[in-house]
């Protein structure tokens, strides 16, 4: 029992210095946006611990548990300014980001209309990001080197050449929300969404999912 109530404390302890990692990134995003640079503060730093925090809620069990709707917000809106709003990326990088979030949907257990707006936004990166889609080639037996998640650096994960494939059929199967399956399969086939959904930001779909005027909102996929 001590054991295993060190265990929980050990992985609770974890999840706050992940807050706490969060919440400085987007402090920073948030000030050098407004400034319109980063001021004294490398940016190749910041998408490097932002990439090392996913890996991290990737390896851990008790994510999905311990945070609440809002930090899936905080997390998806972090993610949306650096990539989306504020300026362009590396293509592997891009692509790196959205090997992780992929993965990171298979350990949820939340409403599944956050496991969409995590689908969703990992779509919009590879709509913006067009390249990536080289994500969604099959891989061969001689195909070499794949992604490791063991690499902290999202520009030299070779994101790119490491299929996605594998990881949306399973999610096909095992979502149950066929707005989320429909999304998988816009994602596996590289199709646009419907245009009343693509003007709309991930944090904004988000917003609609979670107003309590609006919680039952559906989109066109």
């Amino acid at each position: 029992m001590r054991l295993i109530c060190r265990a929980a404390k050990k992985e609770e302890i974890r999840l706050s210095s992940l807050r706490t990692r969060i919440l400085i990134i987007k402090c920073l995003v948030t000030i050098t946006t407004k400034s319109g640079q980063f001021i004294d503060v490398d940016e190749k730093d910041s998408i490097n611990e932002l990439y090392k925090i996913l890996l991290d809620i990737h390896g851990s069990s008790a994510y999905d548990s311990l945070f609440s709707t809002d930090e899936h917000q905080n997390l998806i809106s972090l993610i949306e300014t650096i990539f989306l709003v504020r300026r362009n990326f590396s293509y592997e990088t891009v692509a790196s980001f959205v090997w992780v979030l992929l993965h990171i949907v298979t350990k949820l257990d939340k409403d599944e209309k956050v496991l969409f707006v995590y689908l969703y936004l990992a779509k919009r990166l590879m709509m913006r990001y067009s390249r990536t889609s080289r994500m969604l080639e099959e891989d061969s037996e001689t195909s070499g080197y794949k992604l490791d998640v063991r690499i902290e650096d999202p520009q030299a994960t070779n994101a790119l050449n490491t299929s996605i494939l594998p990881i949306l059929r399973e999610l096909e199967t095992t979502l149950k929300l066929k707005m989320n399956q429909r999304m998988v399969r816009k994602l596996t086939k590289s199709e646009p969404v419907h245009a009343s959904l693509s003007s709309l930001v991930p944090t904004a779909v988000f917003e609609k999912f979670f107003n309590t005027e609006e919680r039952n909102a559906t989109f066109s996929i």
